[in-house]
């Protein structure tokens, strides 16, 4: 008999190993918010897993629009200053959405039909 863990295993993005400006830090489905040991983490499960991205207020404002199941994208811009002069990561939180195209308007104007 072999025993798994029933509690899935999720692999930490540590915001000190981001790619470069403008690349993806992480791509998949979003599995939702969740309080750890360090704060709050966003799940996205992945071609290689689940992966856990820590939060920060940038990134849990982003995903307080981001609903469970969705296709989402994590893109790292690189840090910038704040006001007080701190500086801070900056992320763009994607989300993959059907865009619904406004059906085209035909103005028509009124005719007589002759059907002589």
């Amino acid at each position: 008999m072999e025993f798994e863990s029933v509690k899935p295993r999720v692999e930490f993005l540590l915001r000190k190993n981001l790619p470069a400006p403008g690349n993806v830090v992480v791509e998949g489905t979003f599995s939702g918010s969740h309080e750890g040991k360090h704060g709050t983490y966003h799940a996205i499960k992945t071609t290689e897993g689940l992966k856990g991205l820590p939060g920060s207020r940038i990134l849990d404002e982003a995903f307080e629009e981001v609903s469970k199941g969705e296709q989402v994208r994590v893109v790292y811009n690189g840090e910038a200053t704040s006001q007080a002069g701190n500086m801070y990561q900056t992320f763009d939180v994607q989300v993959a959405r059907e865009t619904q195209l406004p059906l085209p308007t035909v103005e028509t104007e009124d005719e007589e039909l002759n059907l002589d």
